[in-house]
């Protein structure tokens, strides 16, 4: 019996899928889990897999095209088995879809005739000065140029409005036009709508509230040299950073969990997404299962990441699955703020500047030391403000003792 092979979701915010080519052709034999064909959401490039064995009976899309989730692209089966009953089934259940779109669309078209209606009944309004203060010739003038000559000041005796007066007003208006003409609009990249989409979400729907602490950061740097002597590679700090929150979950499961349906939803493997920006663009890479690794293993992976989102060459499980964010700006001259929590997540962690600052210790004694703000976004409804205090005071004890 044939089957068909449908184009899956890739993504959250978006059904449509670029399928960029076909690894296989007609006649083919494949066999379940092999690679079909490579696709494009609006996040990453990645490849679709077949569900199921059999011969390539029909390719339905052709390369480069757009196409929706849950379409169907091929048809399986075996060798001389017939399609055209398939193919029929198909192109019925498109011309549904058409019919409705073209519905929507004559109701959207409606809309919009009856608001033109609107706003041109609104400018015939505007056209009618009989009560205005203005010679024929003025009015005139007004009329030819679409100027409301209520909007105009008039410097004549009694405060009519004079020639002159229309003239300064109808070039303010059109400098005003050309300020608005030298906009540039520029599309947003499928990757930064999805940012965009999930952030706005993200706020509407998850009471945030925040909490920020100062932690020293000698012993930090310190073991950053000495990890770096001992492995002879550079040791990034979202790679120290993402070891210390991951070891402070251990403490705090819940944190690494989320809120969904009025429950809360506890992950068993500890994934920390980092914030990376690239020429515009943010990405969150997410290192897996954090908590079991070194910093030097997550150093590794992190410079992996990192090159690959240079390159262009990222695939969409580098971004599937975090539990926890952090977002470091210390490379800038910021000295803490705060981050929307991404969707699915209950805490996004903000890293400020490393800074210099006096400490007193117990004894009274002073001497400069390093510090840096971080400030933890925290989902109030699973997530109260003692927690939040007792997470991010753990985080500083790593940070300050036991690293």
């Amino acid at each position: 019996m044939a089957t068909k092979i449908i184009m899956p979701g890739l993504s959250q915010t978006t059904d449509e899928v670029h399928l960029i080519d076909w690894y296989i052709k007609e006649g083919d034999r494949v066999k379940k889990g092999d690679f079909l064909c490579e696709v494009e959401t609006d996040k990453v490039t990645t490849d679709v897999e077949s569900f199921a064995d059999g011969t390539v009976l029909k390719l339905l899309v052709a390369p480069d095209t757009v196409v929706k989730a849950g379409e169907v692209i091929a048809i399986l089966g075996e060798p001389g088995e017939e399609v055209e009953d398939i193919e029929g089934d198909i192109a019925t259940e498109k011309n549904l879809e058409g019919s409705v779109e073209k519905e929507l669309a004559k109701e959207k078209g409606k809309a919009v005739e009856e608001k033109n209606k609107e706003r041109l009944g609104a400018e015939s309004i505007k056209v009618n000065f009989s009560n205005v203060k203005a010679s024929t010739i003025v009015k005139n003038l007004a009329k030819k140029n679409s100027i409301d000559l209520t909007n105009i000041k008039g410097s004549g005796p009694g405060g009519l409005i004079t020639r002159k007066d229309l003239e300064e007003y109808i070039e303010f208006v059109r400098s005003r036009k050309k300020e608005a003409i030298s906009e540039k609009e520029i599309v947003l990249s499928p990757r930064q709508k999805e940012v965009a989409k999930n952030l706005t979400e993200s706020k509407k729907n998850i009471p945030h509230y925040m909490v920020t602490v100062r932690v020293w950061v000698d012993r930090l740097l310190k073991v950053r040299e000495r990890v770096q002597d001992r492995s002879g590679k550079r040791i990034t700090y979202d790679s120290i950073f993402i070891y210390v929150i991951s070891r402070a979950l251990g403490k705090y499961p819940h944190i690494n969990g989320y809120f969904y349906d009025n429950k809360l939803i506890m992950r068993e493997s500890v994934n920390v997404g980092f914030a990376v920006s690239r020429e515009w663009e943010l990405f969150v890479p997410v290192i897996k299962d954090a908590d079991r690794k070194s910093i030097e293993v997550i150093n590794d992976e992190v410079i992996e990441v990192l090159d690959r989102i240079k390159k262009g060459n990222v695939n969409l499980r580098d971004f599937t699955g975090g539990s926890i964010t952090i977002s470091n700006l210390g490379m800038y001259s910021v000295d803490s703020f705060t981050a929307i929590i991404p969707p699915k997540q209950s805490c996004i962690i903000a890293i400020g500047e490393t800074q210099k600052a006096l400490y007193i210790d117990e004894m009274d004694s002073m001497r400069i030391r390093k510090y840096c703000n971080i400030t933890g976004s925290f989902d109030h409804r699973i997530i109260n403000g003692a927690e939040a205090a007792e997470f991010l005071t753990y985080v500083k004890e790593i940070i300050e003792e036991e690293l």
